[in-house]
């Protein structure tokens, strides 16, 4: 009667030993664990890190910084620990919220604050307005690399239109938006500002007053120089000579077709007056050879 009770106490018993056993063998390993936790928690240390995103020309001040703990083996180079020294500093690539501020991504504090900290010697800031189209749909951002192409219209009424391309591989160091006044309402314009040589200030400066100035979009890795001679109107749709001789017309297969039905050319033919009375007519016989 009494041997049920006995063996859920077995049962009960044997169920403790395992867990006794089990948490025996789990407490190692908890403990490691949380040894590592800890370990890891002492050797971070405080990094700045971006309270929100920055853009390059931007100054920063202690609002734009926080300060966060990183794990020690983890700090990127060039890291921050003190926010206080970056006051003032210029931004010269964008940085992401929460991502460590870098000296890589800062203008030389040499230079001074704002844009003019990003020109670098023996170059100038100009700036360019630009539409949609110019600006190759709003994709041309700081750091990119960017070619000027002009099309220069004719002086007179004589002359053809030409295009060309005037500068290659030009850093863009700001990209922005300027509102101006047209017909009583405020349109927003956006402008590109692009560093460049003096040399190259005077021919864009000229490019802006003769024609129309566009910018194509470059990868930031190629640096190679194009060797571009322009193109004008009849080069596009053809017509010109040097538009004949880079692209000779081949016949088309309708043209082909036509070529093989056409028929031969007709023989010679001689013409006789036949006489009836008073009613002449005339009358053509074909022949194979000249007739004197």
């Amino acid at each position: 009667m009494n041997r049920q009770p006995d063996r859920a106490r077995s049962r009960s018993l044997a169920f403790s030993a395992v867990a006794v056993l089990a948490a025996g063998l789990a407490a190692p390993l908890l403990y490691a664990s949380l040894k590592q936790v800890s370990r890891e928690t002492t050797d971070a240390g405080p990094v700045v890190v971006a309270a929100a995103e920055l853009h390059p020309a931007q100054v920063l001040s202690r609002a734009d910084l926080d300060v966060v703990r990183w794990p020690a083996d983890l700090v990127p180079a060039g890291a921050f620990t003190d926010p206080e020294a970056l006051v003032g500093r210029t931004v010269r690539q964008d940085v992401l919220p929460g991502e460590p501020v870098r000296e890589q991504r800062l203008a030389d504090a040499a230079r001074g604050r704002g844009l003019h900290a990003l020109i670098e010697p023996g170059h100038r800031a100009m700036a360019l307005r630009v539409d949609e189209q110019v600006g190759v749909s709003g994709f041309v951002q700081p750091d990119n690399r960017v070619d000027v192409v002009v099309a220069m219209r004719p002086r007179t009424g004589q002359g053809e239109h030409r295009a060309r391309t005037v500068l290659q591989s030009v850093r863009v160091l700001a990209v922005g938006a300027e509102t101006e006044t047209r017909g009583n309402k405020a349109i927003s314009v956006s402008t590109v500002t692009l560093m460049v040589t003096p040399e190259e200030q005077e021919q864009l400066t000229m490019a802006i007053a003769e024609g129309k100035v566009s910018l194509s979009l470059r990868n930031d890795v190629d640096v190679a120089v194009a060797d571009t001679h322009g193109v004008s109107a009849r080069d596009v749709v053809g017509g010109s000579p040097a538009a004949t001789a880079r692209a000779p017309r081949r016949a088309g297969p309708a043209e082909a077709t036509e070529a093989k039905a056409a028929p031969a050319p007709a023989a010679p033919t001689h013409q006789v007056e036949v006489y009836r009375g008073a009613r002449a007519e005339t009358r053509s016989f074909e022949t194979t050879e000249a007739i004197p």
